[in-house]
């Protein structure tokens, strides 16, 4: 065993070390003196505000008004290893940061806000208005007039309105690009399943090629559709293993829609079962030639042309039992009239692309194609 003497030493280089790494950065290197503590333990905001503009009641003049934002449920993150300070989920567009007081600011040390203009550093508290549109830089003193920390503060907002939708128009190539793959006519396709109408029954397939006869509500099974058939598959909404199928058709002029769940895991069986039509005039399903079923904006849209050629988008969010127009996703004037074809699909943004003999549209609702991934917008 070593003599004591010699392992002391060791010991308290070891210590020394690692304090000396955990302390704030120091411009002093001569002195062995640990620094004192400068770091920012807690931040944020308080009610904040932003312009909105809407018209008068007669809609003939454009007006505003102020809403309050309550940012102190805006939570901010304090990264410590990249002397970091950001909110991670984007406060509202539009939201006024020109002029920001803290309501919450707490650091061990003597905090300074450097100048966006000429690099002086001023003290800052929660008294300080701060312009926080762009990221700001915070240096934190420690109590010894040396020692000093930089932090970078980014209060974070989206940069356009969630629910707001862009249209454009992109070239024939460039619907040809995303390589969109459509189902067979007559049949409701998804998550490697394939449903098919025959006279009172349905079948199902998972290669195209042996069909197992599936299980339908004896009641209704004769007013399966038969022609104009179209669907979607969609995850259930508390549980993992459910999926909820839907499908739309029509028989004898009449359109319907139809729903099953299915149980990936085997577990419980369930069967296809008509859905009952809405009490409500004005939310039945539209009747539609060749229509199209997809998934969109947390419930299904249905895309397809009247006996007359109008084009007709209709949403359902209670997964097929009404049908409306999107509350936003709404056909631009510039759309035509009347088409003889139309092709719709979602791309992996979540833009809804429409393609007709007349051209090729796109709509991308803002908040379905933001990458929530970054948390920056």
């Amino acid at each position: 065993m070593k003599p004591m003497n010699t392992l002391l030493p060791a010991v308290a280089c070891l210590t020394l070390g690692a304090t000396l790494l955990t302390a704030c950065f120091n411009d002093d290197t001569t002195t062995p003196e640990v620094a004192n503590d400068c770091v920012v333990t807690s931040f944020g905001l308080g009610t904040l505000q932003r312009t909105l503009k809407t018209r008068t009641k007669d809609g003939k003049k454009d007006s505003s008004y102020v809403q309050n934002i309550p940012a102190s449920s805006y939570g901010f993150t304090i990264d410590q290893e990249r002397n970091m300070i950001y909110n991670l989920d984007s406060l509202p567009h539009g939201v006024d940061l020109s002029k920001v007081k803290p309501q919450k600011f707490v650091v061990s040390g003597v905090a300074r806000l450097v100048s966006l203009l000429n690099q002086a550093d001023t003290a800052i508290n929660t008294n300080t208005a701060i312009d926080l549109r762009k990221p700001r830089t915070l240096y934190i003193y420690g109590l010894d007039g040396v020692s000093r920390r930089n932090y970078t503060l980014e209060v974070r907002a989206h940069r356009e309105e969630g629910d707001s939708v862009t249209w454009t128009q992109p070239t024939e190539a460039t619907w040809t690009a995303q390589g969109f793959t459509f189902p067979t006519a007559g049949m409701v396709q998804g998550e490697g399943r394939t449903f098919r109408v025959q006279g009172t029954e349905v079948f199902t397939s998972t290669d195209g090629s042996t069909w197992t006869r599936d299980s339908v509500d004896a009641d209704d099974a004769a007013l399966l559709p038969d022609a104009n058939i179209a669907g979607a598959v969609l995850a259930a909404r508390d549980v993992n293993h459910l999926q909820e199928w839907v499908m739309y058709g029509t028989k004898a002029g009449v359109s319907r829609v139809w729903t099953r769940k299915w149980d990936t895991s085997g577990t419980y069986r369930f069967r296809w079962e008509l859905m009952p039509p809405p009490t409500t005039q004005g939310y039945a399903a539209p009747l539609l030639e060749n229509p199209q079923m997809l998934p969109y904006d947390g419930g299904v849209i249905l895309v397809g042309r009247t006996t007359e050629g109008t084009p007709v988008v209709r949403y359902s969010r209670d997964r097929g039992r009404t049908w409306v127009k999107h509350p936003t996703v709404v056909l631009p004037t510039s759309f035509p009239k009347t088409v003889t074809s139309l092709k719709a699909a979602v791309d992996a943004r979540g833009q809804l692309w429409l393609h007709t003999d007349k051209g090729v549209w796109r709509a991308r609702l803002h908040r379905l194609s933001w990458d929530y991934s970054t948390k920056t917008f």
